[in-house]
């Protein structure tokens, strides 16, 4: 089994789906925040929930 480290869990899903590339997100309270795009995530359960359209 191999074990992913938070480099590659932590970067936008939206960037890497539309850009092919994943920006690292910034911790922003309870969030993290995409630079790029301000798109809005969590971590549930060890995988990205995006929070963006739940606001």
């Amino acid at each position: 089994m191999t074990v992913v480290g938070d480099d590659f869990i932590l970067n936008c899903r939206n960037c890497f789906s539309k850009h092919g590339y994943g920006i690292r997100l910034n911790p922003n309270g309870g969030t993290m925040v995409c630079p790029n795009c301000r798109e809005e995530y969590v971590v549930k359960r060890g995988f990205l929930e995006n929070v963006t359209a739940k606001r």
